[in-house]
C-alpha cells in the first residue's frame, strides 16, 4: 500500500533519460515530504498560512532547554495536524557545543515500519 504513494521530486527537476519530471514513492516520498514541511516556515504557503513550522525562526534563541521543548512542541504539533501517514514516536533534540540535532522517530501508518532521520537544526 505505501507503494501506491508517489509524489515529484524535490527540488522540481526532469529526467534527462525519459523527458519527464522526476518521481519519488513510497517511504523515500514520505521521508521528503516531513523534510519539507519542517523545513516550511509558518505564513510561507500563500494558500496554506498554518502550514509548517517556526523552526527557522527559533534558530538565534538561547540555546537552552526551553528551546529544546518548544522545537519538540513544533515538530510533534506539525506532525499531527499536516501528516496523516506517520505516526510520531519519539522526537528528541540533542544540543551539544552550539549545535541542535532533531531526532525524529516515527511509524508509517500504511505499513507499520520504523523509520528514523537526524536533521540539523542549527
Amino acid at each position: 500500500m505505501i507503494e501506491n504513494i508517489q509524489g515529484f521530486k524535490f527540488p522540481f527537476r526532469f529526467d534527462e533519460r525519459y523527458g519527464r519530471p522526476q518521481m519519488l514513492s513510497g517511504a523515500e516520498k514520505i521521508r521528503q515530504d516531513l523534510l519539507l514541511m519542517l523545513g516550511t516556515r509558518l505564513g510561507e504557503r500563500a494558500m496554506a498560512r498554518d502550514y509548517g513550522t517556526r523552526l527557522a525562526s527559533m534558530v538565534h534563541e538561547p540555546n537552552d532547554d526551553v528551546l529544546r521543548r518548544m522545537i519538540e512542541e513544533q515538530v510533534r504539533n506539525a506532525l499531527i495536524q499536516w501528516e496523516p501517514r506517520v505516526l510520531p514516536v519519539e522526537i528528541r533534540v540533542e544540543q551539544k557545543e552550539g549545535e541542535l540535532k532533531l531526532f525524529l522517530t516515527y511509524v508509517l501508518v500504511h505499513d507499520s515500519r520504523t523509520e528514523r532521520m537526524v536533521l540539523p537544526l542549527a
